[in-house]
C-alpha cells in the first residue's frame, strides 16, 4: 500500500507523473505500465474530483480527502 499527501500534488507534472507510473508498476508487479494518456487521466480525476475510487493496471485508487491510497487487487 502506498499513501500520497497533498503535497505530493504540488509537485512538477512530470515528477507526479513518473511517480505515479512507478508505483503502479511496482504494485502491480507487471513488466509493462499502464499507458501515458491513462495515466494522466488518473492525475486530472484525483486532482479534480473530491472523493472517488478508481482502477488502473490491476491497482485500486482511492482518494480520501486530500490523501490518495494506492493498493493491489488482489
Amino acid at each position: 500500500m502506498y499513501i500520497l499527501n497533498e503535497y505530493f500534488f504540488n509537485q512538477s507534472e512530470e515528477v507526479i507523473f513518473r511517480s505515479i507510473s512507478l508505483v503502479l508498476k511496482k504494485i502491480s508487479d507487471r513488466y509493462y505500465l499502464p499507458r501515458g494518456k491513462s495515466i494522466s487521466d488518473l492525475i486530472v480525476k484525483i486532482n479534480t474530483l473530491k472523493s472517488n475510487k478508481f482502477t488502473l493496471g490491476r491497482c485500486f485508487i482511492e482518494k480520501i480527502n486530500q490523501t490518495v491510497f494506492i493498493t493491489s487487487e488482489n
